[in-house]
């Protein structure tokens, strides 16, 4: 089994001062942050999907990945339209070209994005998990719901896999 891991929509404009979700997200970056670098040391594929809406557009400020996150620049970069990353992009494709056959998730905003996310993987037939403690939200209570209606992974529990899991040659 190969795991991807996708890291959503962790853009600055989530983060803006005052913002009720910049808590929450910071929190989340050290559980995301943890997770590339298990993702790092095992070669397997860490895709960046950032959302795309008015006034966030590629290129712009608000548009960019949060510096907190560490992202590379060969890192998988999909931009998607809708909540959900497999909505009229390429993500299917692209993980299928790399040979992974499960997904880990993780990012923003846990009862938006994250969610249909995870919907949409599984409509495309992926099983997948989303990562405790490496979703955020501005309503905690809104990640303990998501976190009870789908299957969650523990950071220790995702060590132990990528150590059995992925053993690069």
């Amino acid at each position: 089994m190969k795991l991807g891991l996708l890291v959503i929509d962790m853009q600055n404009e989530f983060f803006a001062d005052g913002s009720p979700a910049t808590p929450s997200l910071h929190a989340a970056v050290e559980y995301i942050n943890g997770a590339i670098a298990l993702f790092r040391k095992a070669e397997a594929p860490v895709v960046i999907v950032s959302d795309v809406e008015e006034p966030r557009v590629p290129g712009t400020e608000a548009f960019a990945l949060h510096p907190s996150i560490a992202a590379r620049p060969d890192d998988l970069r999909i931009d998607k339209r809708s909540g959900n990353a497999f909505w009229k992009t390429d993500l299917d494709r692209q993980l299928r070209d790399r040979g992974v056959d499960m997904l880990i998730l993780c990012g923003f905003c846990a009862e938006f994005c994250v969610l249909d996310t995870f919907r949409g993987a599984r409509e495309w037939g992926w099983p997948a998990a989303l990562l405790r403690g490496g979703i955020a939200s501005p309503h905690p209570d809104r990640i303990r719901l998501v976190q009870e209606i789908c299957d969650v992974v523990s950071y220790g529990a995702l060590e132990g896999w990528m150590g059995l899991l992925h053993k690069p040659s």
